[in-house]
């Protein structure tokens, strides 16, 4: 039975405001203006339906045109402020439904976003006209979720099983151009206002024509049935292996597969692995982390002025030149420090490296990359950088060389400059201390490879004026990054929580344990790297001289691990010479090393030790649960301004599982109570380092959770 649209005029407002309806002539305009996204919260959801109730019932309308005002979206899709709460009527997929239903001719123009829902929506229209800014996309799976508004059914019916699967899985949005030629649009136009002229004329001559609308939920795939299964049931192999343990990507291909099924079966179908994934623990971690990064930048107290125009990076390694590679991306001027002529050609070389890579993949042309190659300049002293806005040092981590360069910096770079620290660990007051501009100077922490990763931890140092921080966040905006505040303590929030994390995986060893074995439990966690992996990455003297500034004043009832001074005293540095942990053969690939096997177990017999070899649940929890216990300590301290900003931290910068929803997420998930036993436990059996923190205790006895704190 068709959609009675009439049906719902007695439950819908004559006056919502988020949405109008205004005749031009014999076409009705339905507009969406719900600013800043035009999200479809419950008053545009009710003011669509009204809309379209009093367009069918108007004689004199004989199609319509669904557009949006603002520009930058369509309609971006649902109303974040939303998730979490009890559903409110009507839902997205009874607006869709009496779309879809609608007896004249309904044309979408579409310009800015149509995202999610509004995708939804635009699907649901008999014809889509897009500007050629439009951009198109299915972000929900990366939020835990599948489209639940007949996207999985209608999209198929355009473009075929196999495409829809790679957007509808994939997450990842496409352009104009794109949806003409895979049949998403019908036809593209040069602008917004072009679009809605366009899609006027097109519904003028629909109806002209008399004829009953096109609608996709009318149309047949390509596919026979048994080819659909077939597609869906190969690219879910391939999702397992590609995104092993997701399930909101399992069910876009189930429930796209389902599309070669009548309409209303296919929507069934397609709602039921809906509320799945809605009741799912995957759906709220990966929600969870949405706003734990939308969140942390809150706490940066807006402040007007100190506009970054240019800025110069002090040292020209690996991190410096992928520093200098995102201010440039960002369209930022970038000035690449080196004393040494030398050192300064290989940093520069190294960033045109980046570039030249991503255009050989087809990621940028030839233009492009000379376009942003022309921001990057490089300087040879102090009198070449004097007039950039923000300096940031990239040199090795060493206090007394850090101190000297910010000293340098500060008699040398104009008054009102910051000066900010790459340093992953090391106290940003000391090094402020070394300046007579203390209140300009932060922490900007960048974790490698600066270019590609997301997260940017800005540290503040005692002195450290409110304004330097909400510039240095303004600008982690600006290139990409998701700015997250840390206290300064010895590894701020990340790499103090990481110290613990692999302090225990290398007793594993010591007890027993491979690194290929620690590595395998947990990846199966859902880590994207083992914690010797990542040692080996990050070079083995790198981590050496952090412990052993770290370790300087350990008491002596503190047990010591042993592999890595012994990796160290055997010239293993990791994977930049070939050997550290693991071997590389060919530079990169990992393999097993009966060297590094003969180093462990000599540190085992050093310390007295009969090795067993640890089940994967036991070395979780040796390495999970010493980093929980160090989070608690971090919040309680103050390091951290929440546990959702340690959670944001570890999902962007430390590869902790998203569908995990980080890690203090998921010791919530566990319980505070089983947590603390366990590491009561491990007091017993392992030392000192295992002292339950006070705040895991309370969370305990009072049965609360690290996001109330």
């Amino acid at each position: 039975m068709p959609y009675n649209i009439s049906m719902r005029r007695a439950i819908v407002r004559s006056d919502s405001p988020p949405v109008r309806l205004r005749k031009r002539g014999d076409v009705g305009l339905v507009t969406i203006a719900n600013p800043p996204v035009n999200a479809l919260s419950a008053a545009v959801r009710r003011g669509l339906l009204n809309a379209l109730a009093l367009a069918e019932e108007d004689a004199k309308i004989r199609a319509a045109v669904l557009t949006s005002s603002g520009g930058k979206a369509f309609v971006a899709g649902a109303d974040i402020s939303e998730f979490g709460s009890p559903p409110v009527a009507p839902s997205l997929p009874e607006v869709v439904a009496a779309m879809d239903a609608f007896s004249k001719p309904l044309v979408a123009a579409i310009d800015g976003v149509a995202m999610g829902g509004g995708l939804e929506i635009a699907l649901a229209c008999h014809c889509r006209v897009a500007s050629k800014n439009a951009r198109f996309g299915f972000p929900e799976v990366n939020l835990g979720l599948i489209p639940g508004a007949g996207g999985t059914q209608r999209l198929p019916r355009l473009c075929g099983i196999g495409r829809a699967l790679e957007i509808i899985a994939g997450g990842q949005s496409f352009g104009a151009a794109r949806a003409m030629e895979i049949g998403i649009v019908d036809e593209v136009a040069a602008n917004g206002a072009a679009a809605v002229k366009t899609a006027f004329a097109r519904a003028k001559r629909l109806a002209a024509e008399k004829k009953p609308p096109r609608r996709v939920s009318g149309l047949r795939i390509k596919e026979s049935a048994a080819s659909a299964a077939r597609i869906a049931e190969e690219y879910s192999e391939r999702l397992k292996k590609q995104k092993p343990g997701l399930l909101a990507p399992l069910c876009c291909a189930r429930a796209a597969g389902g599309a070669a099924l009548p309409f209303a079966e296919g929507v069934r179908h397609e709602r039921a692995l809906f509320l799945q994934c809605m009741r799912s623990q995957q759906r709220k971690a990966l929600v969870h982390i949405f706003f734990a990064s939308r969140n942390a930048a809150k706490a940066f107290v807006p402040a007007k002025g100190g506009e970054i125009v240019s800025v110069a990076v002090v040292g020209g390694g690996t991190m410096g030149a992928g520093i200098v590679v995102c201010l440039a991306d960002a369209g930022l001027p970038a000035i690449l420090l080196e004393a040494d002529a030398d050192a300064l050609a290989k940093g520069l070389n190294r960033a045109r490296a980046v570039y030249e890579h991503r255009r050989q993949s087809g990621r940028i042309s030839e233009s492009e990359m000379r376009q942003r190659l022309r921001l990057i300049t490089g300087a040879k002293d102090y009198g070449g950088i004097g007039g950039a806005d923000l300096i940031i040092e990239a040199v090795p981590e060493n206090m007394d060389l850090k101190k000297r360069v910010f000293a340098e910096l500060d008699r040398r770079c104009k008054p009102g400059a910051i000066l900010a620290s790459n340093t992953s660990s090391l106290g940003i007051g000391e090094i402020a201390a070394a300046t007579k501009r203390r209140g300009l100077v932060a922490g900007m922490h960048f974790f490698a490879p600066a270019q590609r990763m997301k997260l940017l931890e800005i540290v503040r140092g005692k002195e450290t004026a409110p304004k330097t921080l909400s510039v240095i966040a303004r600008l982690a905006k600006q290139i990409g990054k998701t700015p997250v505040l840390a206290g300064d303590s010895p590894g701020f929030i990340g790499n103090r929580l990481y110290a613990p994390y692999g302090r225990e995986a290398e007793f594993l060893l010591e007890e027993g344990a491979t690194p290929a074995q620690v590595d395998s439990a947990m990846r199966d966690f859902g880590m994207a790297m083992g914690p010797f992996r990542a040692r080996d990455l990050s070079g083995i003297d790198n981590g050496r001289n952090i412990r052993l500034r770290d370790w300087a004043n350990l008491p002596a009832h503190y047990p010591r691990p042993r592999v890595l001074e012994k990796l160290f005293q055997a010239g293993r540095l990791g994977q930049k010479n070939g050997a550290g942990y693991y071997r590389y053969p060919d530079g990169k690939t990992p393999v097993n090393d009966p060297k590094t096997l003969a180093l462990i177990k000599q540190a085992s017999a050093e310390r007295g030790i009969h090795r067993q070899k640890p089940s994967a649940r036991q070395i979780r929890e040796r390495c999970l649960y010493a980093l929980i216990n160090e989070g608690a300590k971090v919040l309680s301290e103050g390091v951290a301004r929440c546990a959702a900003d340690i959670d944001a931290v570890y999902v962007l910068g430390y590869g902790f599982p998203a569908r995990r929803g980080g890690p203090m997420f998921w010791a919530d998930s566990v319980g505070a109570a089983f947590i603390l036993e366990r590491v009561k436990q491990f007091h017993k059996e392992c030392g000192e380092w295992w002292k339950p923190a006070p705040l895991l205790q309370q969370l305990a006895k009072a049965n609360g959770k690290f996001a109330e704190v």
